[in-house]
Protein backbone atom coordinates (compact mmCIF):
# COMPACT_ATOMS: atom_id res chain seq x y z
CA UNK A 1 0.00 0.00 0.00
CA UNK A 2 2.88 2.38 0.83
CA UNK A 3 4.56 1.76 -2.54
CA UNK A 4 1.30 2.20 -4.46
CA UNK A 5 0.58 5.44 -2.60
CA UNK A 6 4.03 6.76 -3.58
CA UNK A 7 3.47 5.68 -7.20
CA UNK A 8 0.12 7.53 -7.29
CA UNK A 9 1.76 10.66 -5.87
CA UNK A 10 4.37 10.49 -8.62
CA UNK A 11 2.03 9.49 -11.49
CA UNK A 12 -1.67 9.97 -10.66
CA UNK A 13 -3.71 6.80 -11.04
CA UNK A 14 -0.61 4.59 -11.09
CA UNK A 15 -0.24 1.52 -8.90
CA UNK A 16 1.67 -1.72 -9.18
CA UNK A 17 0.79 -3.34 -12.49
CA UNK A 18 1.53 -6.64 -14.18
CA UNK A 19 1.48 -7.96 -17.70
CA UNK A 20 -1.55 -10.01 -18.61
CA UNK A 21 -1.48 -13.02 -20.93
CA UNK A 22 -2.14 -10.73 -23.92
CA UNK A 23 0.83 -8.52 -22.98
CA UNK A 24 -1.33 -5.62 -21.78
CA UNK A 25 -0.80 -4.01 -18.39
CA UNK A 26 -3.41 -4.40 -15.67
CA UNK A 27 -3.51 -3.90 -11.88
CA UNK A 28 -1.31 -6.52 -10.23
CA UNK A 29 -2.98 -9.47 -8.54
CA UNK A 30 -2.44 -9.92 -4.81
CA UNK A 31 0.68 -11.94 -4.04
CA UNK A 32 3.46 -12.04 -1.47
CA UNK A 33 6.16 -10.32 -3.56
CA UNK A 34 6.34 -7.62 -6.20
CA UNK A 35 9.27 -6.12 -8.09
CA UNK A 36 7.87 -2.88 -9.51
CA UNK A 37 10.00 -0.45 -11.49
CA UNK A 38 10.40 2.56 -9.19
CA UNK A 39 13.10 4.56 -10.96
CA UNK A 40 13.75 4.86 -14.67
CA UNK A 41 16.16 7.13 -16.50
CA UNK A 42 15.27 8.92 -18.64
CA UNK A 43 11.69 9.17 -17.44
CA UNK A 44 10.40 10.92 -20.57
CA UNK A 45 9.10 8.23 -22.90
CA UNK A 46 9.47 5.49 -20.28
CA UNK A 47 6.51 6.35 -18.04
CA UNK A 48 4.78 3.07 -18.99
CA UNK A 49 7.48 1.13 -17.13
CA UNK A 50 6.96 2.92 -13.78
CA UNK A 51 5.04 0.63 -11.43
CA UNK A 52 5.30 -2.42 -13.70
CA UNK A 53 6.11 -5.55 -11.71
CA UNK A 54 8.93 -6.96 -13.83
CA UNK A 55 8.47 -10.39 -12.26
CA UNK A 56 5.06 -10.65 -13.96
CA UNK A 57 6.92 -11.75 -17.10
CA UNK A 58 8.15 -15.30 -16.34
CA UNK A 59 11.47 -14.94 -18.18
CA UNK A 60 12.24 -11.83 -16.10
CA UNK A 61 11.21 -13.57 -12.87
CA UNK A 62 13.57 -16.43 -13.71
CA UNK A 63 16.43 -13.97 -14.29
CA UNK A 64 15.65 -12.09 -11.04
CA UNK A 65 15.79 -15.23 -8.92
CA UNK A 66 18.87 -16.57 -10.67
CA UNK A 67 20.66 -13.24 -10.03
CA UNK A 68 19.55 -13.30 -6.40
CA UNK A 69 20.63 -16.86 -5.78
CA UNK A 70 23.95 -16.52 -7.65
CA UNK A 71 24.68 -13.10 -6.18
CA UNK A 72 25.65 -11.56 -9.53
CA UNK A 73 24.45 -10.05 -12.78
CA UNK A 74 22.07 -12.10 -14.94
CA UNK A 75 20.61 -11.20 -18.32
CA UNK A 76 16.96 -11.92 -19.07
CA UNK A 77 15.66 -13.65 -22.15
CA UNK A 78 14.75 -11.25 -24.96
CA UNK A 79 11.30 -9.65 -24.82
CA UNK A 80 9.31 -6.79 -26.30
CA UNK A 81 9.52 -3.54 -24.34
CA UNK A 82 6.20 -2.15 -23.01
CA UNK A 83 7.22 1.47 -23.67
CA UNK A 84 7.32 1.44 -27.46
CA UNK A 85 4.28 -0.55 -28.45
CA UNK A 86 6.11 -3.80 -29.07
CA UNK A 87 8.46 -2.70 -31.82
CA UNK A 88 11.86 -3.57 -30.33
CA UNK A 89 13.40 -6.70 -28.81
CA UNK A 90 15.30 -6.02 -25.58
CA UNK A 91 17.11 -7.80 -22.76
CA UNK A 92 17.59 -6.63 -19.19
CA UNK A 93 20.66 -7.11 -17.07
CA UNK A 94 19.64 -7.49 -13.41
CA UNK A 95 22.08 -6.92 -10.55
CA UNK A 96 20.78 -7.78 -7.06
CA UNK A 97 21.10 -5.19 -4.30
CA UNK A 98 21.30 -6.59 -0.76
CA UNK A 99 21.07 -5.10 2.73
CA UNK A 100 24.43 -3.77 3.93
CA UNK A 101 26.68 -6.25 5.68
CA UNK A 102 28.23 -9.59 4.95
CA UNK A 103 26.56 -11.32 2.02
CA UNK A 104 25.30 -14.77 3.05
CA UNK A 105 26.85 -17.72 1.22
CA UNK A 106 23.55 -19.58 0.79
CA UNK A 107 20.96 -18.73 -1.86
CA UNK A 108 18.23 -18.71 0.81
CA UNK A 109 20.27 -16.28 2.91
CA UNK A 110 20.84 -13.97 -0.06
CA UNK A 111 17.11 -14.03 -0.85
CA UNK A 112 16.34 -12.86 2.72
CA UNK A 113 18.86 -9.99 2.38
CA UNK A 114 17.55 -8.82 -1.01
CA UNK A 115 16.43 -5.17 -1.25
CA UNK A 116 15.84 -4.98 -4.99
CA UNK A 117 17.68 -4.76 -8.30
CA UNK A 118 19.63 -2.34 -10.39
CA UNK A 119 18.78 -3.00 -14.02
CA UNK A 120 19.98 -1.95 -17.45
CA UNK A 121 17.74 -2.37 -20.50
CA UNK A 122 19.73 -3.17 -23.63
CA UNK A 123 18.75 -3.49 -27.26
CA UNK A 124 20.92 -6.23 -28.81
CA UNK A 125 20.52 -4.81 -32.33
CA UNK A 126 21.88 -1.41 -31.25
CA UNK A 127 24.78 -3.01 -29.34
CA UNK A 128 25.86 -4.77 -32.53
CA UNK A 129 25.42 -1.70 -34.72
CA UNK A 130 27.29 0.64 -32.38
CA UNK A 131 30.13 -1.84 -32.13
CA UNK A 132 30.38 -2.49 -35.87
CA UNK A 133 29.86 1.00 -37.28
CA UNK A 134 32.98 2.42 -35.66
CA UNK A 135 35.20 0.13 -37.78
CA UNK A 136 35.76 0.02 -41.51
CA UNK A 137 33.59 -2.51 -43.40
CA UNK A 138 34.80 -6.09 -43.22
CA UNK A 139 33.70 -9.35 -44.81
CA UNK A 140 32.14 -10.58 -41.57
CA UNK A 141 28.47 -11.32 -41.02
CA UNK A 142 27.38 -11.06 -37.39
CA UNK A 143 24.55 -13.08 -35.85
CA UNK A 144 23.55 -12.54 -32.22
CA UNK A 145 21.83 -15.61 -30.74
CA UNK A 146 19.89 -16.27 -27.59
CA UNK A 147 20.24 -19.74 -26.09
CA UNK A 148 17.55 -20.80 -23.61
CA UNK A 149 15.67 -23.89 -22.48
CA UNK A 150 13.23 -23.20 -25.32
CA UNK A 151 16.00 -23.45 -27.92
CA UNK A 152 18.16 -21.03 -29.88
CA UNK A 153 16.80 -18.01 -31.69
CA UNK A 154 18.26 -15.08 -33.59
CA UNK A 155 18.18 -11.73 -31.80
CA UNK A 156 19.86 -9.85 -34.62
CA UNK A 157 21.60 -10.54 -37.93
CA UNK A 158 23.93 -7.96 -39.44
CA UNK A 159 25.32 -8.84 -42.88
CA UNK A 160 28.78 -7.66 -43.84
CA UNK A 161 28.91 -4.01 -44.91
CA UNK A 162 31.33 -5.01 -47.67
CA UNK A 163 28.61 -6.94 -49.54
CA UNK A 164 27.44 -5.43 -52.81
CA UNK A 165 24.01 -7.10 -52.56
CA UNK A 166 21.77 -7.68 -49.59
CA UNK A 167 21.24 -11.25 -48.41
CA UNK A 168 18.35 -12.79 -46.52
CA UNK A 169 18.97 -13.79 -42.93
CA UNK A 170 20.30 -17.36 -42.91
CA UNK A 171 19.09 -19.97 -40.46
CA UNK A 172 21.32 -20.58 -37.44
CA UNK A 173 22.24 -23.97 -38.87
CA UNK A 174 23.18 -22.54 -42.27
CA UNK A 175 25.15 -19.73 -40.62
CA UNK A 176 27.17 -22.24 -38.60
CA UNK A 177 27.97 -24.60 -41.50
CA UNK A 178 30.56 -22.19 -42.94
CA UNK A 179 33.59 -20.68 -41.24
CA UNK A 180 32.28 -19.21 -37.99
CA UNK A 181 33.25 -18.37 -34.42
CA UNK A 182 30.94 -18.61 -31.42
CA UNK A 183 31.65 -16.19 -28.57
CA UNK A 184 29.55 -16.42 -25.39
Amino acid sequence: ARVESALRAFLPGRGIRELGAEGKQRPAATRSEYFPVLYVEPLAGNEAAVGLDVSSRQSNADALWRATEEGGTVTSAAFTLVQDGGNRRMVVMYYPVYRPGLLPESAAGRRKQLLGFAAAVLEPRMLILRGILQFRPTGLDVMLLEHSAGGTRVLHFHPSRSRTESIPMPTVEAFQTGLHVNVP
